[in-house]
């Protein structure tokens, strides 16, 4: 099945080369990057009114999961803000991908947040 010559269409590309079944439902997270916890809650807020399931990640919390560099440094900035990881069961195709990542993004940049991309768990 060719996909179109973009991003969704690459990691969709992928997602058949790992021999996933891309017409059944996958659970998919969409993944926005949010300054503060201020403004995550707003994002989780809305998520929760469109029944989708969101997680909220403290990024300075997570900090101790970094591993350093060849040279021995950590990158601080990825301590800064929170993540807010969206979950939606849906038939991975790149119109509905397409159409969720920009919705799901609209509404992140509303809250002050930024869109930061999507993935799925591919089976081991």
């Amino acid at each position: 099945m060719p996909f179109p010559n973009d991003a969704n269409g690459a990691v969709l590309q992928s997602m058949v080369d790992a021999g996933m079944d891309l017409t059944q439902e996958h659970e998919i997270e969409f993944c926005h990057l949010f300054p503060d916890e201020e403004s995550a809650l707003k994002m989780e807020q809305r998520m929760s009114d469109m029944n989708i399931d969101c997680d909220l990640y403290n990024n300075a919390e997570l900090m101790e999961d970094f591993e350093e560099d060849e040279f021995g440094e950590i990158d601080e900035s990825l301590a800064e803000g929170f993540d807010c990881i969206c979950l939606v069961t849906m038939v991975p195709s790149h119109e509905e991908i397409t159409r969720m990542e920009l919705e799901l993004g609209n509404i992140a940049r509303e809250c002050g947040g930024e869109p930061d991309g999507w993935g799925v768990m591919q089976p081991e």
